[in-house]
């Protein structure tokens, strides 16, 4: 009751300052971490509170899917579209290194403009590739930083040469002690942080979370049985190639078993090739990329099963939660998914857990569950009730607290 007063008393007081928030990611977007900043956005502005938003140039000419017409918040482009990660191939090439410095130093600018002009005390920010000379930043004009992502190093590994991903690795590790606070989605991610030092106590447990009324719900038996989807990137890490192989698998035993593939990426020519080659096309259905809203008020109702595929990679990114996952569960949902730290860490345990890089245990989960009514319905069940857990309303009085205190 006195965190809540607590709350209710801080929030009267600063609805007039902005929540600042810094992000590398595009906006518009469909990556997890552009549908992650959009929810905070969105919940920030239905708590009443002013929201700046700090980000890139986007490639695209389309407004944000909220606060477009909303006079609370106010957004400022950095004027230059950074390299992706996912753009790059397996190397980075010298002209992209010049495009990280350019966007950087352009980055600092617009950063040191803002904090001076609007007296900016406090702010969230997107640690990453792209955000990782800020830090310094921050110090020096002693601004409250409220930090989250992954460690960068070891996720970028196979990208730079060893020289460079030693240097690059022991500049994070200090640099990343200079955030005030570090907001991390899991116990695993808690520890591979405390592993690079940053300290404990200044570690805050927080899920990646959502609106979980936003999401529509399908009755079991409205939906075609032996019918499965999987939504988001389409890049290795994501694991679809070994999705596809176990799918044909499982079409051998139920050959009218569907598959709906949700989204794009650097694999889209690749995996319809070998849905091509090995006659799965009736079966393998490329959607491509949708709007967050379609996925969950039309897709929901195409597929009973989610899959999430993500392999065990032994980095960073094993540790983080993603946000689909959330979505999915607040659609009540049954879900599979690989046997990676985060899924292990999932309230009410609802997910069915297969170990890693092995194809014909995932097959044999999918004909398991999508043949057992009373199995899907308890999943479904535990799949609702754990997302009560991820829920943004009441997640983000946290994050406010820290900001805006």
């Amino acid at each position: 009751m006195s965190k809540h007063i607590e709350y209710n008393n801080m929030k009267n007081h600063v609805m007039s300052t902005p929540i600042v928030i810094v992000s590398p990611s595009e906006f518009p977007g469909s990556s997890g971490d552009t549908y992650n900043f959009l929810e905070l956005i969105d919940q920030f502005l239905l708590e009443g509170f002013k929201v700046l938003l700090i980000c890139p140039k986007s490639s695209k000419n389309r407004n944000l899917n909220i606060g477009q017409n909303n006079s609370n918040l106010e957004i400022v482009r950095i004027n230059y579209r950074p390299p992706r990660l996912n753009e790059l191939g397996k190397q980075i090439k010298i002209e992209n290194y010049f495009g990280f410095i350019w966007f950087l130093l352009l980055e600092t600018y617009t950063l040191l403009r803002i904090i001076k002009t609007k007296k900016v005390k406090k702010l969230y920010v997107r640690h990453s590739i792209l955000t990782m000379q800020l830090p310094i930043l921050f110090k020096l004009l002693r601004v409250t930083t409220l930090a989250d992502g992954e460690i960068v190093s070891d996720t970028i590994k196979h990208l730079l040469p060893s020289i460079f991903f030693k240097l690059f690795s022991t500049y994070e590790k200090n640099i990343i002690r200079l955030y005030s606070y570090f907001k991390v989605s899991s116990i695993s991610q808690l520890k591979n942080l405390e592993a690079v030092g940053y300290p404990r106590g200044k570690i805050i447990i927080l899920p990646i979370s959502i609106n979980t009324e936003k999401i529509t719900k399908f009755r079991l038996e409205e939906i075609p049985e032996h019918t499965f989807g999987y939504f988001g990137g389409l890049e290795s890490w994501q694991g679809i190639d070994a999705l596809i192989k176990a799918f044909k698998l499982l079409v051998e035993k139920v050959p009218s078993a569907i598959l709906y593939i949700i989204g794009d990426g650097s694999l889209l020519n690749e995996l319809q090739r070998t849905v091509l080659e090995n006659n799965l096309t009736a079966n393998i259905l490329f959607v491509g990329k949708i709007k967050r809203e379609r996925l969950w008020e039309d897709y929901f109702g195409k597929f009973r099963i989610v899959i999430i595929p993500r392999q065990k990679l032994n980095n960073s990114i094993d540790t983080i939660l993603p946000i689909k996952l959330v979505e999915a569960m607040a659609g009540g949902k049954p879900i599979i998914a690989m046997d990676i730290p985060v899924m292990r860490e999932i309230h009410g345990n609802p997910l069915v857990l297969v170990p890693s890089g092995n194809p014909q245990l995932l097959a044999n989960a999918m004909y398991s569950l999508s043949t057992s009514v009373d199995e899907m319905r308890y999943r479904s069940k535990l799949s609702g009730n754990s997302s009560l857990n991820y829920d943004i309303r009441n997640n983000i009085k946290k994050i406010i607290l820290i900001l805006k205190h």
